[in-house]
């Protein structure tokens, strides 16, 4: 079946997923010469997301009937919101001031000597931890779900 929501699918599955879409001219509308604004690297979502929003303005009619188009276009929207998400933690985590170590946590007070250990302690304060009862090592919590994915306890025993 041809479908605008099969399409979508197939961009996120098989060129977002794999890093395929390099430039914004790989985006350029099938229907007229319009092409999204440029975007950097990591930032593809952007581009496809814009690109769907072209596609409704410009280019819906009230024959076009996908019943999967919405539920496909959620899927992209939460991608671009998770991307948002990431960079702004990875901005956080860049900002974290390691004051002169050793020193004491200003949340807990405990004493910190290190700057990866003063790092962790900062984004284990603001993101919290979670106990992977797999591998019985603390994890934190904005990293458990891509840890969990891939975590066995086989990795332990090498």
């Amino acid at each position: 079946e041809n479908s605008l929501s099969n399409w979508l699918q197939h961009i996120r599955l098989e060129h977002l997923s794999r890093g395929h879409i390099k430039s914004s001219h790989k985006l350029r509308c099938f229907c007229c010469s319009w092409i999204p604004p440029r975007f950097e690297k990591g930032r593809e979502i952007i581009g496809v997301n814009n690109l769907v929003q072209h596609l409704i303005n410009e280019h819906h009619s009230e024959d076009w009937e996908d019943k999967d188009f919405e539920s496909e276009r959620n899927k992209l929207v939460q991608i671009q919101r998770d991307m948002e998400k990431r960079l702004e933690r990875e901005r956080e985590e860049a900002c974290i001031q390691i004051p002169r170590l050793p020193a004491n946590c200003h949340n807990c007070k405990l004493s910190i000597s290190l700057p990866k250990q003063w790092r962790y302690h900062v984004l284990a304060h603001r993101f919290g931890e979670v106990f992977c009862a797999t591998c019985h090592t603390w994890i934190l919590g904005h990293h458990y779900q891509e840890h969990a994915a891939t975590c066995s306890k086989e990795k332990l025993n090498r």
